[in-house]
């Protein structure tokens, strides 16, 4: 078995068993490390993806009946990323009423995630 290396995306064709949707994501936002074997067949893979996250959202409550404000911040927010050549971000919905606000605009909900310290050994 070979040590680990990233993967040059002019290899990512390597990783289509495992990652059928490879194609879709933007190579600079990810870097991915693998391991193969002697004969060069990835055996392991794991990636490093940057992604934008978007938090805080809340509204007065007393202007929550209005679309005004949250089309505002909708533009606004996609008006930052656009700038940034951001195409997705990750966010969260602490009620439901922002579950169904999220999936109005076509949000996936993602599996359960959790939060990993890097400085932890294996």
């Amino acid at each position: 078995m070979k040590p680990w290396r990233v993967l040059p995306v002019q290899e990512w064709d390597k990783l289509s068993a495992c990652w059928p949707a490879i194609g879709e994501v933007k190579p600079e936002t990810m870097s991915v490390v693998v391991v193969e074997d002697d004969a060069g067949v990835v055996i392991g893979a794991w990636a490093l993806i940057t992604l934008a996250h978007v938090e805080g959202f809340w509204i007065d409550p007393a202007h929550q009946k209005r679309a005004g404000v949250l089309r505002r911040l909708w533009a606004g927010i996609r008006t930052l990323a656009a700038e940034r050549q951001i195409d997705a971000v990750i966010t969260g919905a602490d009620s439901p009423q922002i579950e169904v606000l999220l999936e109005h605009v076509g949000a996936q909900r993602l599996p359960a995630a959790f939060l990993l310290p890097l400085s932890h050994r294996v």
